[in-house]
């Protein structure tokens, strides 16, 4: 078999230059200036366990009932004490007006009203209106004369109902008078009251007003 002859000769042929030495590399200033970072790696905690029961109602607590209950009790009882100051009846209703007209009088008050709002007894000349309205002022007027301690004088409308509650009561603690008497009222008259006063009769009542001058009205 017939080889083909080199390529080149020797002559001309070169070898292969010497592998250049290996340097050390130089360091960087980056590197320099933050020097290395360890890390160290945390392990995570354990995964938590929780163990799982049977619940009973029976066995909750039950620390916090009486406190509710004691809180609704005083709830109660704070109830029943603003409802204990109101009148239970229309006759304590009566009785409670009269004390505040005492107390007025007593305090030195001059001149007053006391109104009651009877939506039964509005209009008087229906049967029994009127002595049901001359019964609930017997209230009004014994409790002025006990809760004041002085004369009180009652002055009705007309002169006939004045004289019949006179005579029907013959125990009562204040003197009975009309606004047609020719003096009804006295010098002694501590306190005097003109029961439902007719507005025909205003004449007579501003007269009546004026005579008291600076007594309780």
């Amino acid at each position: 078999m017939a080889t083909s002859p080199a390529l080149l000769s020797r002559q001309y042929a070169r070898p292969s230059p010497p592998p250049l030495p290996r340097q050390p590399l130089a360091p960087s200033p980056v590197a320099a200036a933050f020097p290395p970072v360890r890390l160290r790696v945390r392990r995570g905690p354990s995964p938590a366990q929780a163990k799982f029961g049977k619940f009973d109602a029976a066995e909750a607590p039950t620390e916090a009932e009486p406190a509710t209950s004691e809180a609704d009790g005083a709830v109660e009882q704070a109830v029943q004490e603003d409802d204990s100051c109101l009148p239970s009846d229309l006759q304590g209703a009566i009785w409670q007006s009269g004390k505040a007209s005492a107390d007025f009088v007593n305090s030195g008050g001059m001149r007053g009203i006391a109104e009651l709002l009877i939506p039964q007894l509005e209009f008087l000349n229906q049967e029994g209106a009127q002595a049901e309205v001359w019964a609930l002022s017997r209230i009004l007027l014994d409790t002025l004369a006990e809760e004041t301690g002085q004369v009180v004088k009652a002055v009705f409308p007309d002169a006939g109902v004045a004289a019949l509650l006179k005579h029907q009561w013959k125990d009562a603690k204040f003197k009975c008078a009309s606004l047609s008497d020719r003096k009804p009222v006295d010098t002694d008259d501590g306190v005097v009251v003109m029961i439902i006063p007719d507005h025909q009769m205003l004449e007579s009542v501003e007269r009546i007003a004026s005579q008291l001058a600076d007594d309780p009205f």
